[in-house]
């Protein structure tokens, strides 16, 4: 199912301009109205728009799945080795291709922990 999303240019500009400092990803009008275009599907059970990869986690979320703390997680992305998604000035969320993506990484690096 194919959903059409009509939004006048100037509103998906002013929504892209807010979400310029928050999602950096957002700054293409064109990129904010596929991601509600998503939104919209997904709302209207028209199945995954999105692949589950791109689905957005909580610090606590993460944490629990790689068995660390919030703060590790909050050090790790800090230091650059999990990138973070803000989604207002206080809430951050990481992709969930990231975390897999470190997770392969280490499993790469520890391979006798991996088995």
């Amino acid at each position: 199912m194919h959903t059409s999303l009509r939004i006048p240019a100037a509103a998906l500009k002013a929504a892209a301009d807010v979400l310029k400092g928050y999602c950096p990803a957002y700054e293409d009008p064109m990129a904010l109205k596929r991601a509600l275009a998503a939104g919209l599907a997904a709302r209207q059970g028209a199945g995954t728009p999105t692949a589950p990869s791109d689905e957005l986690l909580s610090p606590k979320q993460v944490a629990a799945k790689l068995g660390v703390s919030r703060r590790t997680i909050f050090n790790y992305m800090d230091s650059g080795l999990l990138p973070r998604v803000r989604v207002s000035k206080r809430t951050v969320r990481i992709p969930r291709s990231a975390l897999l993506a470190l997770i392969a990484q280490e499993d790469a690096t520890n391979p006798e922990e991996a088995a």
